[in-house]
């Protein structure tokens, strides 16, 4: 409403021929299906330019992640890291 920004997605080149998705819905607009169109519109302009999409989610992020899965992106594999403090450096 009134020219407000609700959903934003960003694409970037992660790999080569592999560009990495990701996009947030303002929290009192989620559950309106804007992520699903937001996403499926970012697979085709990927594709269309010859790339191949690959979508990423926290590992928390359950609606993040059944967005991803809703949209027909299935798991590949799974990062961890060590988090060390500031201090311990």
């Amino acid at each position: 409403p009134h020219g407000t920004v609700v959903a934003v997605t960003g694409i970037w080149d992660q790999y080569p021929g592999i560009d990495e998705l990701g996009l947030d819905v303002l929290r009192e607009h989620r559950g309106a299906g804007l992520a699903a169109a937001l996403t499926i519109h970012a697979i085709r302009w990927i594709r269309s330019e010859g790339r191949w999409p690959i979508y990423t989610h926290g590992f928390t992020n359950v609606r993040s992640m059944n967005n991803g899965l809703a949209c027909g992106f299935r798991p590949l594999w799974f990062l961890s890291a060590v988090f060390v403090p500031e201090d311990m450096h």
